[in-house]
């Protein structure tokens, strides 16, 4: 009797144990987006979350739809006075955030028209006042130029505690006009051999107790 107690209760954990690998990552779907005063307002920042997206699952492989000024995408005038403009997203939440992901303009009749280099920033607060983590990412691809394209992803340094997230433009393509389609982010998991330990060590004490 005892024995097949514990089958029973062994069975889950190994399995469990075994198909760790397997485990994704959630998406985060922002609340609100902010833009900084660099962008042209046609519409609103809250293009960037949702509008034109043919499939969201996986997100690996999701594409989104070229779009136009004040539909589906956001965009600014590159120039001197567009040094840095940002955009401020409320993630609705806490966070440990592990992925970034980025679907550039991708202007039909020009492929030079997205963000090129852009820096993360993770605030616990909202406020970002200074001192906040922060990573960032260089001579990111451009669309190609078709009615719709996959997204770039990001695999980023896990940062705990996140509520907002900073998308900074440190440079863009050099396009006349800039934009982005479309942002999202992921919250980090486990490793797979970190888990597969974690269920094998309850597997382990289990096997101990019953003894």
């Amino acid at each position: 009797m005892k024995l097949n107690q514990s089958i029973k209760t062994i069975l889950p954990l190994a399995a469990f144990a075994l198909t760790a690998a397997s485990v994704n990552a959630a998406v985060i779907i922002p609340d609100s987006a902010t833009a900084s005063s660099e962008f042209n307002v046609n519409g609103s920042a809250s293009h960037l979350l949702g509008a034109g997206f043919t499939a969201l699952d996986p997100i690996e492989t999701s594409t989104h739809e070229n779009g136009s000024w004040g539909t589906s995408v956001y965009w600014f005038s590159s120039g001197a006075d567009k040094a840095s403009p940002s955009i401020d997203f409320d993630l609705g939440g806490t966070f440990t955030v592990g992925e970034a992901h980025v679907w550039n303009w991708n202007a039909s009749n020009d492929t030079n028209w997205g963000v090129k280099d852009f820096t993360l920033v993770f605030s616990t607060d909202g406020l970002f006042d200074g001192g906040e983590a922060s990573q960032s990412f260089t001579n990111i691809g451009q669309g190609t130029g078709l009615a719709s394209y996959t997204g770039e992803h990001f695999t980023l340094t896990p940062v705990a505690g996140v509520t907002h997230i900073r998308l900074q433009v440190d440079t863009p393509t050099g396009g006349s006009f800039t934009g982005l389609s479309e942002v999202r982010f992921s919250e980090a998991v486990p490793e797979p051999t970190t888990t597969a330990l974690l269920g094998l060590g309850g597997l382990a004490l289990i096997l101990r107790r019953r003894k």
